[in-house]
């Protein structure tokens, strides 16, 4: 939540932006009541759907590009390309 007060002196809001910052409070609440009265995983999980919709449905978010960290780039016009990197994610696991 910190960040997003932070971005919030930096950050047009308009267009899908607005939409991003109108479901960032309600996610944190959606966390905090599941840590402190408990929430079934499923009816937390919908939850969580319906509210990240806000920015796609009612703003217009689109999203060009997925990206796999450490393993590829995922494109909706093609293939996904293989780009490994030597980043966090090849860290050895012990």
């Amino acid at each position: 939540m910190a960040i997003a007060v932070a971005a919030l002196g930096f950050a047009e809001l308009d267009g899908s932006m607005a939409g991003i910052f109108l479901a960032l409070p309600l996610v944190m609440l959606i966390g905090l009541w599941d840590d402190r009265r408990g929430m079934a995983p499923k009816v937390k999980l919908a939850l969580l759907v319906a509210v990240t919709l806000i920015p796609v449905a009612a703003y217009g978010l689109t999203f060009e590009r997925v990206t796999l960290p450490c393993w590829a780039t995922a494109t909706w016009a093609g293939s996904p390309t293989r780009s490994p990197s030597c980043g966090s994610c090849w860290w050895p696991i012990s």
